[in-house]
């Protein structure tokens, strides 16, 4: 964020141009586009194509694979892809609203090995009765692994949806990789 001369913060919105690369991970290979604000995209595609697609029809803007990723970016992707634990790395969110923006950010909060119910994340960000919204924020992620939309479960410990090709399926195989058995779960 950028402040203003009166000290309140201004939302900087990044304007591209947006670049992709692909990584490879234990899920296949992760494709992640950014801009200068930080990683902005991520999907498991099958192919440049698709994911060039995926981000145009999500964000109606272009974006070109960089046959020069950033090696710091690249650096604290590999790390993160490597245990999952937490992206240390710049994330650019300003392609969200401010609600989507305050659920993404309490997501990041969430430790690896750990959930919450999509009821939980809306008392913590001070919504109660937003737990639907809550849901389609986390079903609109656009940086999911990233941000851990994964670790947002249903009150009734059902696991809910997932939006990265594979699904609930891959949701479960996420959790299950943290520790997290998701026949455990239990409503809090």
């Amino acid at each position: 964020m950028q402040h203003t001369g009166e000290g309140r913060p201004t939302r900087q919105v990044s304007r591209g141009p947006w670049r992709f690369t692909t990584l490879a991970s234990t899920l296949g290979d992760v494709y992640v586009a950014y801009s200068d604000l930080g990683v902005s995209f991520v999907d498991l595609a099958s192919g440049d194509e698709t994911f060039v697609r995926a981000f145009r029809e999500r964000f109606g803007a272009e974006v070109s694979r960089d046959p020069h990723p950033p090696a710091k970016l690249v650096s604290l992707l590999r790390g993160f892809f490597a245990d999952f634990k937490a992206f240390r790395g710049p994330v650019d969110l300003s392609m969200v609203g401010p609600f989507q923006r305050r659920v993404l950010e309490q997501l990041r909060r969430i430790p690896k090995g750990q959930v919450r119910t999509y009821r939980d994340v809306a008392r913590e960000i001070g919504q109660p009765g937003a737990t639907r919204a809550v849901g389609t924020a986390c079903a609109r992620n656009p940086v999911p692994l990233i941000i851990p939309c994964h670790r947002v479960v249903r009150s009734d410990g059902g696991l809910g949806g997932y939006s990265l090709r594979g699904g609930v399926g891959l949701k479960r195989r996420l959790l299950e990789t943290e520790g997290v058995d998701p026949d455990r779960l239990r409503a809090s």
